[in-house]
């Protein structure tokens, strides 16, 4: 058994025990498990198979159904309730700790005898560990003793009530839970700021507040903002958001109803909206209350309004995943794997995948068909071509040796000793970049288990690297893949001599070949293997010519595009990664063709040994020439160093270099003044849009002339930054390229802010 599943197993153990207390209280049954949960990731991450996605859901069942706050959410009484007022029997309580204690102490010990050199190990028994204190936390109100461990934030949440909630009693509740969560001198920071005085700004704060995974501070923003516009349905529909975030989904629900009742529409930023912010928020908040067939036409509609809401999505799978209906569980687990795609633009008739198609038999003529197959299959749902989500252009140039190519046998006798000798050469270059390349991937590894390579940046540069590990599968270089390719397997290019006596596989000359040597002396045996080998070694020319130029195209193609790639890249070590694969590509398409080559000429100096020079004499050769390899740039034109493109949106400044994308808060101190809650609520991801309508674009990104366009950023329930890029209308793919010409660009963009609710992994 897993460590993670051990701990699940302690836990529902405990549960199971707190079940029969929940009995003995005739406290309500908890509702049906929770389905899955799944995040927007960018465009370019893989798609999840079938089987994958269905673990995903059966763990993450498992995971929700142990969360406390999932048996009433919002019902739970900020303090535990003694025993006698519905809460756990002494006897029970103390039975449920010990299991708790006994499930830690196992893992602690666990933990203390792993080697700290095992840092992947001693992370999963930390988690685990972690889990079970928090569970025991909030089952049992008290933290088992964690050594050198400071006890997290658990959010004080108002009293269950059974009946129904008015908007008037739902805003004095979030008051009293900002007035119970929040320090006085963090209120008190935030009354005193500029922020305080405007409506927009206290808004725009909430969103600061998310980023930094201080929920408070932005439930400090928002009911402010309320207060100084009470007619102003977007910040209810915001809040709403938040409210979903903090498993408060009775009172989202409360003020969705208000906004409907309001003249104006919600606004929406980033592109989206406003009647999908709505739709969205609300479907969150039924799922969370066990109403999820209440939910799913809501979802429907949301993604009727617009097909590339992720959100929409992600909930939509989890409230098919609720019902019990094993048709509508195969719809979710189709829906969860377009949700892990922003751009998809998941039409129902879409929504079953595709099988993938068969990958080819290695028998038989290989073709562009079955290259795009084999690429179709390989890319695992990354987008056709790399140029949706990465810059492509200004590459550096590769070019392959400069070699005489032999015309006649004594020729190529002459060439082969240079030619073996140069050939070394390349393989012990190639031996040396496959030994840094090794050392680098290994750092990179150490860099992503210590944290120091954030998720983003680490996904970021394994679909760089896929891209460029595999130039064959870019839809405009196939054809000059095909063309080499072809070149290079001709029978008579010089490689597939077979059982034969010539390289060319030429049976016209394996028969000649017999019936001079079963001809009787007196005989010139030199002179007529030369007659019989020097006219198909002429022959040869035409072919070779041919793949030396086809092969030399298309190095010089994948060069320009691999490069153009690496160029998108500004950190050091990644860089170097990436850097040593597109070297190593580049000698091996160079050793390809000296190869073929070294066949070749190996075949003329062994000729020659046997038979001479022939009737033209010695042979002429030149030593050959190396090719140039030009490294990448680290940096696009303008984007060298430091981060030179940006676009403000009020509390968000958002820019980039080479790695792409950075978001930089901007708004008061007061906002780092309030708690940062490390716990709230076990799958409340949050996605703030930014931007809006009418622009013409934001500068230095794909985005250039959509209806609707903006910036969005998910954060986990942890603050986590997990998913970021550009949403717009009007199209059915995002992206982000701020490597551009030039100085980088900044502009102010007063619009509304979105945030949208999503079940998050």
């Amino acid at each position: 058994m897993s460590r993670k599943l051990f701990a699940v197993a302690i836990v529902g153990a405990c549960l199971g025990l707190f079940s029969s207390a929940q009995a003995q209280a005739e406290l309500p049954p908890p509702p049906e498990g929770m389905g899955p949960v799944f995040r927007a990731m960018g465009d370019s991450s893989p798609l999840e198979s079938d089987e994958r996605i269905r673990s995903r859901l059966t763990n993450l069942t498992q995971s929700m159904n142990l969360h406390p706050e999932r048996r009433r959410f919002d019902a739970l009484a900020a303090p535990a309730a003694p025993a006698g007022e519905g809460g756990i029997p002494p006897e029970v309580k103390a039975q449920m700790a010990a299991a708790f204690d006994e499930g830690i102490a196992q893992l602690q010990a666990e933990l203390d005898k792993t080697s700290p050199k095992n840092a992947e190990q001693r992370q999963q028994i930390e988690e685990s560990l972690k889990m079970l204190r928090q569970q025991r936390a909030e089952t049992l109100g008290q933290l088992a003793p964690a050594p050198a461990e400071v006890a997290e934030v658990a959010l004080k949440r108002p009293a269950g009530r059974d009946e129904a909630l008015s908007f008037d009693q739902a805003i004095a509740e979030l008051r009293k839970v900002l007035s119970d969560n929040a320090e006085p001198a963090a209120l008190a920071a935030f009354a005193a700021s500029e922020d305080y005085r405007s409506a927009a700004r206290s808004a725009k704060s909430a969103a600061a507040g998310l980023m930094d995974n201080r929920p408070m501070a932005a439930l400090a923003g928002l009911l402010r903002a309320h207060e100084l516009q009470p007619d102003n349905p977007t910040h209810l529909a915001n809040l709403a958001g938040l409210c979903n975030r903090l498993a408060l989904p009775r009172h989202a629900l409360v003020l969705l109803a208000e906004t409907d009742k309001m003249p104006k529409p919600v606004e929406a930023g980033g592109g989206l909206d406003g009647r999908t912010v709505v739709l969205t928020n609300r479907g969150h908040a039924l799922i969370q209350l066990g109403r999820a067939a209440e939910a799913e036409p809501v979802l429907r509609k949301a993604m009727e309004i617009d097909p590339t809401l992720a959100e929409a999505r992600a909930n939509l799978a989890m409230a098919l995943w609720q019902q019990d209906d094993p048709k509508k569980k195969e719809e979710a687990v189709r829906y969860a794997r377009l949700a892990r795609k922003r751009a998809t633009v998941a039409r129902p008739e879409d929504a079953a995948a595709p099988a993938p198609p068969a990958k080819p038999k290695s028998d038989g003529e290989f073709t562009l068909a079955k290259l795009q197959q084999v690429a179709d299959a390989g890319r695992e749902g990354r987008p056709a071509s790399a140029s949706t989500l990465f810059r492509t252009a200004g590459g550096k140039e590769a070019n392959m040796p400069t070699i005489k190519i032999p015309r006649r046998i004594a020729d190529g006798a002459e060439l082969h000793p240079r030619l073996e000798a140069f050939y070394k050469d390349l393989q012990a270059k190639q031996s040396g970049i496959r030994t840094k390349k090794n050392e680098v991937e290994e750092r990179i590894r150490q860099r992503e288990q210590s944290g120091s390579i954030s998720p983003i940046l680490a996904q970021r540069h394994r679909d760089l690297t896929h891209y460029i590990a595999h130039p064959e599968w870019e839809p405009s270089l196939m054809d000059a893949y095909m063309d080499q390719y072809k070149a290079g397997t001709q029978r008579n290019i010089g490689t597939y001599g077979g059982q034969m006596e010539n390289p060319w596989a030429d049976e016209a000359l394996q028969k000649r070949e017999d019936e001079i040597w079963a001809m009787p002396p007196p005989k010139d045996i030199n002179a007529l293997m030369h007659e019989a080998n020097e006219p198909v070694h002429g022959k040869w020319q035409g072919p070779i010519q041919n793949y030396a130029q086809s092969i030399g195209q298309w190095l010089k193609a994948k060069h320009r595009y691999q490069t153009a790639l690496a160029a998108n890249i500004g950190d050091p070590l990644l860089h170097a990664d990436v850097q040593l694969l597109i070297e190593s590509q580049a000698i091996g398409t160079q050793m390809d063709f000296v190869g073929t080559l070294l066949f070749v000429t190996g075949h003329d100096a062994h000729f020659v040994k046997l038979f001479g020079n022939g009737p033209g004499g010695p042979g002429e050769t030149e030593d050959p020439v190396p090719g140039a390899i030009t490294p990448p740039d680290k940096c696009g034109p303008g984007m060298r160093g430091e981060y030179t493109a940006s676009v403000s949106t009020g509390p968000i400044e958002i820019g980039g270099n080479c790695d792409g994308i950075y978001f930089q808060l901007s708004t008061g101190e007061y906002v780092k003044a309030f708690s940062k809650f490390t716990y709230t609520f076990n799958s409340g991801d949050v996605t703030v849009f930014v931007g809006g309508a009418g622009e013409a674009g934001l500068p230095g990104t794909t985005v250039k002339t959509a209806a609707r366009a903006g910036a969005y950023v998910t954060i986990n329930n942890k603050g986590e930054l997990v998913d970021a890029g550009v949403k717009m209308t009007r199209a059915t793919s995002v992206g982000i390229d701020l490597v551009v010409a030039g100085v980088g660009y900044e502009r102010e963009i007063e619009t509304p802010f979105s945030i949208v609710a999503a079940f998050g992994d």
